[in-house]
């Protein structure tokens, strides 16, 4: 029998849709190899009847036009250690390297304010956040170790600082997991639980000072508890940095950097610690630390990457 226009469109229809969800399988695997590799990769495509296949990561969450508006700074705090790595990051990417342990530069992208502080990451960390707020804040900026990748932190087991072999892989995290409307991602490993007030001695006159700067209406007290992951790499959207007034990190930068100055009062480890503990808190994140903003445990939910990745299996993490 003769097939009507109608159902002639419908079959058609159907097989297209056939057509998407099989390339959409097939895109997928084949960025999920990459990601193990360390390469990038990305492809957005629209079809009639408002279908659409975007994205290269394993939510979808970045269409290629998304990804290529998007600018990106890397800023190192480093302490002698070794750089070589930064060759892997994006000819695109501006690179910032904040010296914390010495008064020379070590490569030509170094800024040497962070001594400052008496080589603390947070010193650097805050020094770019204070500079570039104004008019220079790039869409992303990832903030990392010098010893922040696998290969450089793999003696310390589930202390390392990151699960990650190169820096390509770092690139497509942050593609993948810092969607448009996540403000924060954390690229650690293992996640920590401390008490707020009562804690450790070591930093917590320095937690009670920054308080009024983590205070948010949502948060009007201090958490009992706050989760975090330790060592501070992080990846953050302009607009999370931009929800607190430049004079909040003008204020803990001083604080850093001059409480050293009274005899028996903080020095600028104790105050950075504290820090460590509280970034997420102060781009708007809960102290639970919610599992968005976790990109390891997400990564290490999905069985089939587990398998072929090198950091699993792991248990409570």
């Amino acid at each position: 029998p003769t097939m009507s226009s109608s159902s002639s469109s419908r079959g058609r229809n159907i097989m297209k849709g056939k057509g998407v969800y099989l390339f959409h399988f097939i895109w997928t695997m084949y960025n999920f190899f990459l990601f193990n590799s360390g390469q990038t990769a990305s492809f957005s495509m629209s079809f009639q009847d408002g279908v659409t296949v975007a994205g290269s990561g394993p939510d979808d969450a970045l269409t290629t036009t998304t990804q290529q508006n998007e600018t990106y700074t890397l800023v190192v705090a480093r302490c002698r250690g070794n750089l070589t790595w930064l060759a892997e990051v994006p000819p695109a990417w501006r690179i910032l390297v904040y010296e914390k342990c010495q008064t020379t530069p070590s490569t030509p992208h170094s800024i040497l304010t962070a001594v400052r502080a008496g080589a603390e990451e947070c010193n650097g960390y805050l020094d770019y956040l204070v500079d570039h707020y104004d008019s220079n804040l790039t869409s992303v900026t990832v903030f990392m170790h010098d010893d922040g990748l696998w290969g450089w932190s793999k003696s310390q087991g589930m202390k390392a600082h990151t699960p990650f072999d190169n820096f390509g892989q770092v690139v497509n995290a942050t593609q993948w997991y810092l969607t448009p409307t996540q403000g924060y991602i954390t690229l650690g490993v293992t996640t920590k639980q401390e008490r707020f007030i009562g804690g450790d001695a070591f930093h917590g006159l320095a937690w009670k000072i920054i308080w009024p700067y983590l205070r948010t209406d949502d948060m009007p007290r201090p958490p009992e508890f706050v989760h975090y992951k330790p060592s501070a790499h992080f990846a953050v959207r302009r607009h999370a940095i931009r929800s607190r007034p430049k004079s909040t990190y003008d204020a803990l930068l001083k604080l850093v950097r001059y409480s050293k100055d009274v005899p028996g009062h903080l020095d600028a480890r104790q105050v950075c610690c504290a820090m460590e503990r509280s970034w997420h808190m102060l781009w708007g994140e809960s102290p639970d630390l919610p599992m968005e903003t976790r990109v390891f445990d997400r990564m290490a939910q999905a069985e089939a990457f587990t398998e072929d990745y090198k950091w699993s299996p792991y248990d409570g993490v």
